[in-house]
């Protein structure tokens, strides 16, 4: 998200009450927030979740911009799940990468309800069929077998460590050890 040239972030709130704008830095793995600034959102400009006023919500955003004092032109953005349309589209095995791409624009248009002037739109090919026509050189694919192995067997980790404290929870025994952990800790005091 920040690039070494890129010394802040702004990152921006609009829901039907409020206008809210965060600046943020970034200095190693720490963050640190540069400015902060809410507006009210004009009343009825936005209806169940969709900008109707986009003019009122555009001043409603430059007065928090303004307010904060950021000069950052740069905003990380993002939507709510329910304004994503996903959808999985089969295709011939045998395309080109630009030609997929020529289908993906012309197959969205058939499942996106907006025009295609208002909508952005991304696609990318899911790794079983990219396996399965040969996208991958060997390297590859076993780096993919390697994550895909790391991953199950987190999952399965993370599943016992779950079980065996359900097991333990509750347990005569495991309650007597932490009383006495917890006497023995606080007489140490």
């Amino acid at each position: 998200m920040f690039s070494r040239s890129q010394k802040s972030i702004l990152g921006l709130d609009i829901t039907t009450s409020s206008v809210k704008l965060v600046e943020l830095s970034q200095s190693g793995r720490q963050y640190r927030v540069e400015s902060y600034a809410a507006e009210p959102t004009p009343p009825n400009a936005i209806n169940e979740k969709a900008i109707v006023d986009a003019e009122a919500v555009g001043e409603a955003v430059r007065r928090a911009v303004k307010r904060s004092g950021t000069r950052s032109k740069d905003a990380a953005v993002a939507i709510s799940g329910d304004a994503a349309i996903t959808k999985v589209i089969q295709m011939p095995a045998n395309i080109s990468a630009q030609e997929m791409e020529g289908q993906v624009e012309l197959q969205a248009d058939q499942y996106i309800p907006f025009p295609m002037e208002e909508v952005s739109f991304d696609f990318s090919i899911v790794a079983l069929i990219a396996i399965k026509n040969n996208y991958f050189q060997l390297a590859g694919r076993f780096a993919l077998f390697s994550l895909t192995l790391a991953v199950f067997a987190l999952v399965i980790v993370t599943f016992v460590r779950w079980v065996d404290s359900i097991a333990r929870l509750g347990r005569l025994g495991t309650t007597i050890d932490k009383v006495e952990a917890a006497t023995a800790l606080a007489l140490r005091r």
